[in-house]
C-alpha cells in the first residue's frame, strides 16, 4: 500500500463491487471515463479509469484526487472516491 495513496485517501477495494459500467462516455490524456451505476444505491456516477504503468509518476494523479476532495461548489461535479485501481468517481449529471 502506497502511503501518499493512503494519505489522500484512496481505497485498496475492488471497485466493480460498487459501481457497475453501463458504458464509455470518453477517454482523455490520463484514461477513460464510462458511466456507471453504484450497485447499492442506483445512483448515476462518472467512472474515470486511469491507466497507469509500473513506474510512472503518479504526482499528477494525487494533484487531481486532492483538488476534486477539496472542491465543493453546485457548478463542478462532486468527488466521491478513489480506488487503488485508480477509478475515480463523480456523479452523473442530470439532463433536462
Amino acid at each position: 500500500m502506497s502511503p501518499d495513496m493512503d494519505r489522500i485517501g484512496v481505497s485498496f477495494l475492488n471497485p466493480l463491487d460498487d459501481y457497475e459500467l453501463i458504458h464509455r462516455i470518453g477517454c482523455g490524456t490520463y484514461g477513460e471515463v464510462f458511466k456507471a451505476r453504484n450497485i447499492r444505491t442506483s445512483e448515476l456516477a462518472a467512472i474515470k479509469i486511469v491507466k497507469l504503468d509500473p513506474g510512472d509518476d503518479i504526482t499528477s494523479i494525487q494533484q487531481e484526487i486532492t483538488m476534486m476532495k477539496e472542491c465543493k461548489h453546485k457548478n463542478i461535479v462532486a468527488y466521491f472516491g478513489s480506488y487503488h485501481r485508480y477509478f475515480m468517481c463523480f456523479p452523473q449529471p442530470q439532463r433536462s
